[in-house]
């Protein structure tokens, strides 16, 4: 008796992927050399498939290239917000985690107004806000004309000028 061998079958097995595996793969998709999708994804779990998710190529671009100036690692505290928890909050109106153009972030090895010096270098970001009270640095890439650069310290938010940069940012920044 001769049998014949059914390969069509077998790599079609061989081939498919199981529904799990996906999922996987999309939650944990690169964005960047350092930045995956995980890394941004809202964390209040309202939006439990993230199925909202957005980020803009330029905010990975801008957080890649103060890594490579910070030669350290940065730690995305919150990238996208869904628009579930951000009205939770009564935080929707020009919220721009809600838009995927804003993260706060803090780096291993550097204070907070190291990497605010770094963040105000890179030409995409167009907001810096230092955030003494929760110990971040907010970072925004929307298109805007001029940079702005503001503090929140004691639960006030303090825009940053001429004459009170060396109260906050001890010469590191200076506005465009």
């Amino acid at each position: 008796m001769h049998y014949k061998k059914n390969t069509h079958n077998k790599d079609k097995f061989r081939t498919k992927k199981r529904k799990s595996d996906t999922k996987s793969l999309k939650k944990n998709y690169k964005l960047s050399e350092h930045f995956s999708r995980k890394d941004f994804y809202c964390k209040s779990g309202l939006d439990k498939n993230n199925s909202n998710f957005r980020i803009s190529a330029g905010l990975v671009g801008a957080l890649e290239l103060i890594r490579s100036i910070a030669n350290t690692r940065i730690n995305i505290i919150k990238g996208f917000e869904c628009s579930e928890s951000a009205e939770k909050k009564g935080k929707v109106a020009r919220n721009f985690h809600v838009q995927g153009l804003a993260a706060n972030i803090t780096a291993d090895d550097l204070s907070l107004n190291e990497l605010a010096k770094i963040a105000n270098s890179v030409p995409e970001i167009s907001g810096i806000c230092l955030n003494l009270d929760q110990g971040y640095v907010h970072i925004r890439t929307n298109k805007s004309e001029e940079k702005k650069l503001w503090v929140i310290k004691d639960t006030t938010e303090i825009d940053i000028n001429e004459s009170n940069i060396k109260t906050f940012f001890y010469e590191a920044i200076k506005p465009n």
